[in-house]
């Protein structure tokens, strides 16, 4: 090779792009060395089909899989080039590792001279610049949100400063001076901003706390814990005073020194009053409550025939039902009612034999209950089968009949043609079940969210007063079944 193809070859081999030579058919007549090291560099392609006598064109146009949209675009170009359609060609494309992410910049430019048309192509790794551009953009896009978080939240501050009224919102400095003062404090404390900024925090407390070092306190807890928490009485502009509850929140700078304190509070006289009137009242209900346990017990043996009274009323009602009330729970309410006094009558009958009316036999109480409940069934047959007796104290004989009137009642409203009641003893339980052969529970059925009084009654009583439980399903004949399984009195 003469020495000027030399000097020349070696400029070429100088630069950092990726140069190489095309005639007018995309023949490459010659490339650089950088070139060369990126084609052996990087595979499915090598010399013998990128290297000087290979046709770049047709390299470009076959190509498959990533990547093949570009590289035809880029031979598009060179065409247009050699074509004499456009003086030069670039364009910007990635062409990534499996290890690394890179992009490149290609450029066509026509080879200077007569004879016939010849193209420079030059690929040059744009990488680094295009890495750098990318965090330029993030950082810029970042900064604005940044910007428009700060100033949502200023304004966000300064919108609950200038309306909120409910809470009072304050800060106080290190010192526990008074440095800013929302409308609701004014609105609570009834001192405005001009009066109340540059005094110290403890100016809003009692006189007794302030003796105590209540104040000190609250700022000391919150700046060692991070917030302190009280409820307690404050001193209001006019010298009056009400319950506030309040949180003290220490404020730290991005390096977590200490600058100031947050102090949110809200007045509370109001709920203070209830809970102290719901207290007297407790206590209240509880001393009349031990005078109706008095009372029940000296009257005991009344109760029964008020109750047959109050069920024969209702039934009269049954006969004039307005659309007021709803018949079915006329009825519903008469059951109980006849439940209570077949429990009552039970215990007045064992009073005036031993004078023992503590426990009730839980088949003599089902005994007096069924039948009433059957005379109401109108479509449906009523079935009972007593297989067991258990002894039961008087209140868990009372809610066991309740119980039973209840689910008798429902299945009656929704059965075909006949409803089961058995009472039997499984071990150590005793197990009171109830059938009827109606369209069953719906799939969606859940005893703690039915919007039905009874069912709720049935739940406290099975669980709370029975010690029990309650089971809602499905016959797999038809119709539905709820089981109540209690503990047997030890």
């Amino acid at each position: 090779m003469p020495a000027e193809g030399l000097f020349a070859q070696g400029m070429l081999d100088a630069l950092s792009s990726h140069i190489a030579l095309l005639d007018a058919t995309g023949t490459l007549l010659a490339v650089n060395k950088a070139w060369h090291d990126f084609a052996e560099a990087n595979p499915p392609y090598d010399m013998t089909q990128v290297g000087v006598g290979a046709n770049y064109l047709r390299v470009c146009e076959q190509a498959q899989g990533a990547g093949s949209e570009e590289a035809a675009a880029f031979a598009g170009g060179i065409r247009a080039v050699l074509s004499g359609e456009r003086e030069s060609f670039e364009m910007e494309y990635p062409c990534h590792a499996p290890d690394e992410k890179r992009w490149f910049m290609g450029r066509v430019t026509r080879f200077p001279g007569a004879g016939p048309a010849r193209v420079v192509v030059a690929h040059e790794d744009i990488t680094a610049r295009r890495l750098a551009k990318e965090r330029l953009h993030q950082a810029l896009t970042e900064r604005k949100r940044v910007q428009k978080t700060l100033w949502e939240s200023e304004e966000g501050f300064r919108l609950m400063q200038e309306n909120v009224r409910d809470y009072a919102i304050f800060l106080e400095d290190l010192a526990g001076t008074i440095i800013n003062w929302n409308v609701g404090a004014e609105h609570i404390f009834g001192y405005s901003a001009d009066e109340i900024l540059g005094e110290p925090g403890s100016a809003l407390f009692t006189p007794e706390d302030r003796k105590r070092g209540i104040p000190e306190k609250e700022i000391h807890k919150a700046a060692t814990e991070g917030r302190a928490e009280d409820e307690r009485w404050h001193i209001r502009r006019d010298g009056s005073r009400f319950w506030a509850s309040g949180i003290m929140t220490a404020l730290r700078d991005e390096e977590g020194r200490l600058r100031g304190f947050a102090k949110i509070a809200r007045d509370m006289t109001e709920r203070k009053r209830i809970e102290q009137e719901l207290a007297r009242n407790t206590a209240h209900i509880q001393a009349l409550n031990e005078r109706l346990r008095s009372a029940m017990t000296e009257t005991h043996h009344r109760v029964k025939n008020n109750l047959q009274i109050i069920a024969a009323m209702i039934d009269m009602q049954l006969l004039e039902a307005t659309p007021a009330v709803a018949t079915e729970e006329l009825k519903r309410l008469s059951g109980h009612v006849s439940a209570l006094a077949a429990v009552h009558d039970l215990l007045t009958e064992q009073a005036k034999g031993d004078g023992i009316a503590e426990y009730v036999h839980a088949a003599a109480v089902l005994e007096k209950l069924l039948p009433l409940l059957e005379a109401l069934a109108a479509r449906c047959r009523l079935h009972f089968r007593l297989e067991a007796d258990v002894r039961l104290p008087a209140r868990q004989a009372t809610s066991l009949a309740l119980v039973a009137n209840e689910l008798a009642l429902n299945a009656l409203k929704h059965c075909r043609s006949e409803v089961e009641v058995t009472f039997s003893v499984q071990e150590s339980f005793a197990v009171l079940e109830v059938r009827d052969d109606g369209p069953g529970f719906p799939a969606e059925f859940d005893p703690h969210q039915a919007a039905h009084t009874g069912l709720e009654m049935v739940q406290n009583l099975s669980r709370i007063d029975l010690e029990g439980q309650t089971r809602y399903e499905n016959r797999p004949e038809g119709g539905a079944r709820v089981t109540v399984t209690l503990p047997l009195p030890v």
